[in-house]
């Protein structure tokens, strides 16, 4: 799964990165005082299954990208930008460098 924020743009959504696949580094990561603004964030995702065509377009990036530092969870994350048409939105478009997705670099 995969959350994306709906930013009302006429285009769509934004993929968002603060939501793992399937999650679970978000709570592996995260400090027991951060725990209810994270929550209250992955609440209000939509969550996105992954479907067939993802998981494949995340396997041709994880393959095609042949990096070491790319993770197969960033991987889903631009697969699903790609399928959905969205913006990947991130802090840090180092984890993404696939050119086919559109990127928007977001500060905190």
């Amino acid at each position: 799964m995969v959350g994306y924020f709906d930013q009302g743009k006429p285009e769509g959504k934004r993929v968002g990165n603060e939501y793992g696949v399937p999650g679970n580094f978000t709570h592996a990561g995260m400090k027991e005082h951060e725990r209810e603004k994270t929550v209250a964030l992955i609440e209000s995702l939509h969550i996105l299954d992954v479907t067939r065509e993802i998981a494949e377009r995340a396997g041709t990036y994880k393959r095609d990208e042949n990096r070491q530092y790319l993770e197969l969870d960033d991987c889903f994350i631009a697969a699903t930008a790609f399928v959905m048409g969205a913006v990947l939105a991130t802090g840090n478009g180092k984890h993404y460098p696939m050119e086919d997705i559109e990127k928007e670099i977001v500060k905190p």
